[in-house]
């Protein structure tokens, strides 16, 4: 199932974006969390978007900017998003639904 792929592939991103930032500065290591997680949350985000693993995959791209920016784990991630300009999954895929529609 797509979820599941999507959710495996996350977690391998997560460990290595985890791996990458103690050695790494913020520039390079949103470098790699566009390449390496982004690509895998937004890939075919209109077809599973509404789908259970969606909360999943949101608590894991969370894990991820918390780890871009040095945060503790249980820190509020709202913040985060904004401080770095990254969009939650929930926004991306109202984002992308949009374009699809002006796009059609």
């Amino acid at each position: 199932e797509a979820g599941d792929t999507e959710f495996i592939r996350v977690i391998k991103s997560i460990f290595v974006l985890r791996l990458l930032s103690r050695n790494l500065g913020l520039s390079p290591l949103l470098t790699v969390y566009y390449a390496f997680v982004h690509s895998h949350l937004s890939y075919g985000i209109l077809l599973w978007g509404t789908h259970s693993y969606i909360s999943k995959l949101f608590v894991l791209q969370k894990r991820a900017v918390r780890i871009i920016d040095g945060a503790p784990g249980r820190c509020h991630c709202k913040p985060l998003f904004i401080k770095h300009g990254i969009l939650t999954l929930p926004s991306v895929y109202i984002l992308l639904c949009l374009m699809y529609l002006c796009q059609n």
